[in-house]
């Protein structure tokens, strides 16, 4: 991850999990956000859990499809988890270079439509009935710039906003 991608990925986080009261935390995900989430909320490391039912769950994929679809590493047990939103935190591309970011995924789909919300490093993508669209941008980072680095139609909102830290 490019210094700063983390940072921007983990603020971002933070907002969103807000006023959360059960949050399931992935592996691969930057330990640092543990210690910033609000006292009275009850966090779970995914890792160590088969059967639970959250508020948030906050997982890093190998891929997202434009339906939702979620496909993560074979080390990530995430069958028994029930959560009432799914959020992808991670870098737009993965170690390899490629996309997470993809029409249909190419990897083995654990859960089917269950990703609401990607937050990369470059900004905040929705998944909704219009498949992708990119909702907030780091400041510096242009719309033009997250559509090259998907593989798959990419809508930009109207009223796009710049990322919040």
């Amino acid at each position: 991850m490019k210094f700063g991608g983390e940072q921007v990925i983990v603020s971002r986080l933070i907002h969103e999990l807000q006023g959360t009261r059960r949050v399931a935390l992935g592996p691969g995900l930057p330990q640092q956000i543990i210690p910033l989430l609000a006292q009275d909320t009850d966090w779970v490391d995914i890792a160590q859990t088969s059967d639970v039912a959250v508020d948030i769950a906050v997982v890093e994929a190998l891929e997202v499809s434009e339906k939702g679809d979620l496909a993560v590493g074979a080390e990530t047990i995430i069958d028994g988890l029930q959560a009432e939103k799914w959020i992808v935190a991670a870098p737009i591309l993965r170690g390899d270079g490629e996309t997470r970011i993809v029409r249909d995924c190419q990897f083995p789909v654990q859960k089917t439509g269950c990703v609401q919300l990607i937050v990369t490093e470059l900004g905040v993508i929705e998944v909704g009935r219009v498949g992708f669209e990119l909702r907030e941008l780091v400041p510096g980072v242009a719309s033009d710039d997250v559509r090259m680095k998907v593989r798959a139609s990419l809508h930009v909102a109207d009223d796009i906003a710049r990322l919040r830290s």
